[in-house]
C-alpha cells in the first residue's frame, strides 16, 4: 500500500502531484560514478592493501548514492482538494500537511541556477507559522498557477 493511499481520506481526490526536477539526481549519479571509479581502481590495484582500500571507498560512495536515489523515488508532493502534503524520507519520514483553507500564500523561491535549469522551491504559508515546502520542483511557475487554481476552488 502506497503512502498516498494511506493518508488520503475516502472522499479526498488528488488534484496535482508535483515532480522533482532532474537536478536532484546529480548527487547520486556523481557518487555512483565515483564508486565505479573506485571499483575500476580495485580491479587494477597492484597490492592487496590497495585493492581493499579501493573496494571500501567504492562502498562508501555507493551507500549514500543508493540512499539518496531511494529518497528521491519515495518523495511525495501532492495537492488534494482538501490539503497540501509533502513527504520526504525512507527510514525516518517527515511529512508536512496544510489544509487548503488555511493557506495564505504560495511563493516560488528560485535561485539563479534554478532559473536557468527550470526548478524552484514552492513555499506554502499558512495561518500562524505553519509552512510546507515543495523543494526542487520542475516547472515551478506552471505548478504555482495550477495550485492557486486548485486552492481557489
Amino acid at each position: 500500500m502506497s503512502f498516498i493511499s494511506k493518508v488520503l481520506t475516502e472522499d479526498e481526490k488528488i488534484k496535482l502531484q508535483a515532480e522533482l526536477h532532474w537536478v536532484n539526481y546529480l548527487a547520486p549519479v556523481a557518487l555512483l560514478m565515483l564508486s565505479l571509479l573506485f571499483v575500476v581502481g580495485f580491479v587494477f590495484a597492484v597490492g592487496e592493501e590497495e585493492s581493499v582500500v579501493f573496494l571500501l571507498l567504492g562502498a562508501v560512495c555507493l551507500v549514500p548514492a543508493l540512499y539518496k536515489y531511494l529518497e528521491i523515488l519515495t518523495t511525495v508532493m501532492i495537492v488534494t482538494d482538501k490539503r497540501v502534503i509533502n513527504k520526504v524520507g525512507i527510514i525516518s519520514i517527515k511529512t508536512d500537511e496544510l489544509k487548503n483553507g488555511k493557506i495564505e500564500s504560495v511563493e516560488v523561491n528560485q535561485t539563479i541556477i534554478g532559473r536557468i535549469l527550470g526548478y524552484a522551491t514552492i513555499e506554502f504559508s499558512g495561518t500562524g507559522t505553519s509552512k510546507v515546502y515543495f523543494c526542487n520542483v520542475a516547472e515551478p511557475w506552471k505548478i504555482k498557477s495550477q495550485i492557486e487554481t486548485i486552492i481557489g476552488d
